[in-house]
């Protein structure tokens, strides 16, 4: 009786798995299910008008801590990279006090007065003197950021922009969302060559930041090796070429396909019923499952009998731009927005880090991401979007040649009303115990969070799996 694999989701991360999988176990067959019409994921690209391209938002590939992957990764995954190392891995800035620092990516309080920027450092040598914790020890982000830099900076300057960025105080959000922006040092020095004798201990360094990203000393480099993107515009040539391989593995792709229902028998998952196009297919003696989609649909589909509140969610609109002369970004590839009152969130320069950007679209080519609390109001993104960017003096009006939106969507945040129902979610399916079911996607509880956080894990566990 042939046996089957069956993985769960087209994104990167599953179609990684699939082949992962597949390498393993050459004689099984393997199928990879995908409910939208197209793989990748986050990780692929949107044409407009058949001859504009963007990515969804702003992707790089960052390296693994298995070289394995790593070499997967630069030498499977895809052909024709560029390879970003040292600081070029991720040039990011931040717009705050109605200034875009394209230096650090980290909160500048140097041009406060100076009596408060004084009390600040006072303050935060103080705090240096005991250790921060690990993220999961504390309760929420608001503890986490006044352990770091105390009550009276948390009120006065990080607590306005958490509730800007996520709709909610940092006494709701979870502390991991302190990965996602980076908020968890402070810029409170101009002089780079004096700051090293600064930070005489990881306390300080963990609290302070560097204020000139292109010239941090090699020893503040963080253990990222490096970050990838094509040399040709757009993930969707990954995607393409990737997908490529696994057809000839003879994978078979199932998309615009949902799971309707999963037959169980002696805590093993024996049958999926699948419906594509109105037409259900049974997949039968099923091996493995590896499920890389997201996890609150398991709740119906194990039938765990999970009942939680109302999940924390904002609505997400990308607006592109077609620019005739070039952001003014300096080197940025992207920086977030702190600014209260703008609900741009971040804004990628694709032609800082693929110069054929500029070839693929004819012009410069930005993406302005906006956020929103949930709302059935209707809103001119376009308008605002373009409000907000030439707020920031980052292009001028009569640079911009076209502007096209992707529809709102809404996304789960990092609250710890979230992060808990995960955790029950994974309880309680442990608590069924079933024997061929693997968890392969995000596990914010455990820091698994990027793209080479659930690559990782996935690499390790196919391993630990006999041929």
């Amino acid at each position: 009786m042939n046996k089957n694999i069956v993985v769960v989701g087209g994104g990167l991360p599953g179609m990684i798995t699939a082949y992962l999988v597949k390498k393993k176990f050459c004689n099984l067959k393997v199928y990879l299910i995908e409910k939208t019409n197209h793989l990748g994921g986050l990780y692929s690209s949107i044409d407009f008008e058949q001859r504009y391209t963007f990515d969804i938002g702003m992707h790089l590939i960052y390296s693994c801590k298995n070289e394995h992957l790593n070499n997967f990764l630069k030498k499977t995954l895809y052909n024709k990279w560029n390879i970003f190392e040292n600081v070029k891995k991720d040039i990011a800035g931040v717009f705050f006090n109605n200034n875009l620092n394209q230096k650090s990516p980290y909160l500048d309080l140097t041009n406060l007065p100076s009596s408060r920027l004084e009390k600040y450092k006072n303050k935060i040598y103080s705090l240096s003197k005991t250790k921060i914790k690990k993220l999961n020890k504390y309760k929420n982000l608001a503890e986490y950021f006044k352990s770091r830099f105390g009550n009276e900076i948390y009120t006065e300057v990080i607590g306005p922009i958490i509730l800007k960025l996520w709709g909610l105080k940092g006494e709701m959000m979870h502390p991991l969302a302190s990965k996602i922006v980076l908020m968890d040092r402070l810029i409170l020095y101009k002089d780079s060559l004096n700051l090293s004798r600064i930070l005489t201990n990881n306390s300080l360094r963990s609290r302070i930041g560097f204020p000139n990203q292109f010239s941090l000393p090699k020893k503040y480099y963080s253990n990222q090796k490096f970050a990838l993107y094509p040399k040709e515009f757009g993930l969707k040539n990954v995607i393409n070429f990737f997908g490529k391989k696994l057809i000839k593995l003879d994978i078979k792709i199932f998309k615009n396909t949902d799971i309707e229902t999963a037959k169980t028998s002696k805590n093993t998952i024996q049958t999926l019923i699948v419906k594509k196009e109105n037409q259900l297919f049974e997949i039968k003696n099923i091996s493995k499952l590896f499920w890389t989609s997201p996890i609150y649909s398991l709740n119906n589909l194990l039938d765990i009998g999970f009942k939680s509140k109302k999940i924390n969610t904002r609505e997400q609109v990308l607006v592109y731009f077609l620019l005739k002369s070039k952001p003014r970004m300096g080197k940025l590839y992207y920086f977030y927005c702190f600014e209260k009152g703008f609900n741009t969130f971040r804004v990628t320069n694709y032609y800082n880090y693929c110069r054929n950007s500029k070839l693929a679209n004819g012009f410069y080519s930005i993406c302005v991401e906006l956020h929103f609390d949930n709302s059935n109001l209707k809103k001119d993104y376009e308008k605002i979007a373009i409000s907000e960017i030439l707020k920031m003096n980052i292009i001028n009006k009569a640079s911009i040649v076209s502007t096209f939106l992707v529809s709102k969507n809404s996304f789960p945040l990092l609250s710890v009303n979230n992060v808990n129902a995960l955790n029950k979610i994974r309880r309680l399916i442990l608590k069924k115990n079933i024997k061929n079911f693997y968890l392969c996607n995000q596990a914010p509880e455990k820091s698994i969070f990027f793209l080479h956080d659930i690559l990782d894990q996935n690499f390790n566990l196919i391993s630990r799996f006999k041929k």
